[in-house]
């Protein structure tokens, strides 16, 4: 049986979706984002990062707020320093709960961009060259108001949308520690990808 030219570019664009599909899905789980951020130490899959997040130090030196533009490479480490902090060598998850649109409302009205370790990441690549940490985080807290709000009524619309608190277990060189990461749903095309796709996402990591 011969196919046309255009029945074989329609095959070739089904299975290439398919592809997609099976790269993106079967590693998407939230064991598997929450174990990409943790475990690999500041490597972590940028997708696997909230868009919040990244979306704000990708416009960063746009909106004036650092001296060098933040190339998409580094945001990992970034996000690693803001929340983790400190090599990790196993995880265990201890629990996990459904959080609402209450309990998100309440995480990014005042959501962590910048600490002082932040600070020492960007300082490593000339992002800045100084910097106060508390400054420079109610800075990017007051450039992100809209983006944050419309970022999340986005993703709060969409059917599949769902958000977890998971009470983690670190395993550190310094010992055994106890956070709390927000995992949730979000359209995130982070990496340049043509499309938005939805992924789990850790978004905050507080004790």
């Amino acid at each position: 049986m011969k196919f046309s030219i255009e029945l074989k570019i329609l095959i070739g664009f089904l299975a290439g979706a398919v592809i997609l599909w099976l790269i993106f899905g079967l590693g998407d789980t939230t064991g598997n984002t929450i174990d990409n951020v943790f475990l690999t130490n500041g490597n972590a899959n940028i997708e696997n990062i909230d868009p919040i997040y990244t979306n704000a130090m990708i416009n960063a030196k746009t909106y004036g707020l650092v001296d060098q533009s933040i190339q998409t490479s580094v945001i990992p480490e970034l996000f690693f320093a803001t929340y983790i902090g400190t090599n990790v060598k196993s995880l265990k998850v201890i629990s996990q709960k459904s959080i609402g649109s209450t309990e998100i409302s309440n995480i990014f009205s005042n959501y962590i961009f910048i600490t002082n370790s932040t600070i020492e990441i960007m300082k490593k690549y000339g992002i800045v060259r100084t910097a106060d940490a508390s400054v420079l985080n109610a800075n990017f807290q007051n450039y992100n108001v809209a983006s944050i709000q419309s970022m999340l009524s986005e993703r709060e619309r969409i059917p599949q949308f769902a958000a977890y608190d998971y009470t983690i277990e670190l395993h550190t060189a310094g010992g055994i520690e106890r956070v709390h990461a927000i995992v949730m749903r979000a359209l995130s095309s982070a990496t340049g990808q043509p499309y938005k796709h939805l992924r789990w996402v850790v978004s905050y990591v507080y004790h």
